[in-house]
């Protein structure tokens, strides 16, 4: 993931945040949960393009005022 990253940060105009961020994405991978995930997950295969899917059962929008001069 760390090659994934650094791939990312030297790729221009790639908006991929702050060094911080990239810094939690890295040390959040090396978690006792990420592992477990990573050893013993699933392999979920995602539905066909174009398969039936259940409408979401709630849609939330979020508005922000307009800025002020």
């Amino acid at each position: 993931m760390s090659e994934v990253m650094k791939t990312m940060m030297e790729t221009p105009g790639f908006d991929y945040g702050d060094k911080t961020t990239v810094y939690l994405m890295y040390a959040a991978v090396q978690t006792a949960p990420a592992e477990a995930s990573w050893k013993n997950g699933a392999c979920l295969t995602p539905p066909a393009p174009g398969a039936l899917v259940a409408p979401p059962d709630q849609v939330f929008r979020v508005e922000f005022p307009p800025k002020r001069p």
